[in-house]
């Protein structure tokens, strides 16, 4: 009892020396832009198959089904693997977890343009990219976690997740003109497809393992009192919000929570939605105008309605925070 009134005494003297205001602005600068860009590549990564189906589909000779099992065991693995390799940021910490899954995708993205051979390699690759892109968003929400109170969670969620939004509306400009690279050094422009955005990946896993701060204690672009500051606070909240014994029934009770099993439910509907349009409407809408492999640019109408959600995302988790609304508010 004497130690935790002593942690509080502690962050009393902290909270007198420390601007909260400039720490959290100091927080956007710095930890938001890198997991936004991992975000932004993660999702261009994702989707990078269906920009290149028409390409890749006629010079491997993959019928529909072939495609469509190929683009949708991405997702066995994602799920498979997520809640297990979601353990290992808390025991490696969040830069070095995320750059192994970065440089792990990047090369399985990359060595896609020259090891896909036929329908057995190209099921393979996809579900090895989808285990290594599995625990990237869990880990990301766990790194803000380390920064951001609860009350600020809202707002930092969505200035990251607005990436996916972002990502839709590059994703079919940028394709459509690596595409047009057809034939360059005698690769087909679906090769260069996956071995730029692979490639992309990689070398951003090292800037991320070089710059990206995994605790407040460690973040250089703070003062030492305000990562004590902060580093108290966040350990006074987990203490606050720890009630249960074991990680185990806290995580059974969270899964029986009926307001998580809806919004499961809201968000598993959301993405067959999206992932649906995103795998197949090159593909549908090459049909329509017999564009052959120029269809890609068509597509850059309709991905801007991607941006329009995205700041509707932004301003609706902007205003959860000033007005403080829970989960109570579904």
């Amino acid at each position: 009892m004497g130690s935790f009134e002593q942690g509080d005494a502690q962050t009393l003297q902290l909270e007198k020396e420390v601007h909260g205001g400039r720490v959290l602005s100091k927080l956007n600068n710095h930890v938001i832009p890198w997991l936004f860009s991992l975000g932004l590549l993660c999702y261009l990564d994702r989707t990078t198959l269906s920009f290149g189906a028409i390409q890749l589909n006629h010079d491997l000779g993959f019928d529909c089904a072939t495609y469509g099992f190929g683009a949708g065991i991405f997702f066995v693995g994602y799920a498979l693997f997520q809640v297990p390799l979601t353990l290992g940021p808390q025991r490696f910490g969040s830069p070095v977890w995320l750059t192994g899954l970065c440089l792990l995708w990047g090369v399985v993205t990359a060595g896609s343009a020259f090891l896909i051979r036929g329908p057995l390699s190209f099921y393979l690759l996809r579900f090895t990219l989808g285990l290594a892109e599995s625990s990237t968003f869990p880990t990301m929400w766990y790194h803000l976690s380390l920064f951001y109170s609860p009350a600020e969670m809202g707002g930092a969620y969505a200035k990251v997740s607005i990436c996916t939004s972002i990502a839709q509306v590059l994703g079919a400009p940028l394709s459509a003109g690596i595409l047009r690279m057809n034939g360059v050094l005698g690769v087909h422009g679906w090769q260069w497809l996956f071995l730029l955005g692979g490639g992309a990946t990689f070398f951003f896993a090292i800037f991320l393992c070089m710059f990206l701060a995994r605790d407040p204690r460690s973040a250089s672009f703070l003062t030492p009192e305000e990562a004590g500051w902060l580093d108290a606070r966040q350990a006074a909240s987990a203490q606050a919000s720890s009630s249960h014994p074991s990680k185990l029934r806290a995580m059974l009770d969270v899964a029986r929570d009926w307001r998580v099993l809806y919004l499961a439910g809201v968000w598993l509907l959301t993405a067959c939605a999206m992932f649906g349009i995103m795998f197949w409407a090159p593909l549908l809408i090459s049909d329509m105008f017999n564009a052959g492999s120029a269809a890609a640019p068509k597509e850059e109408g309709a991905s801007c309605g991607g941006g329009a959600l995205g700041m509707r995302m932004d301003a609706a988790a902007l205003h959860g925070d000033r007005n403080r609304l829970g989960p109570n508010s579904l």
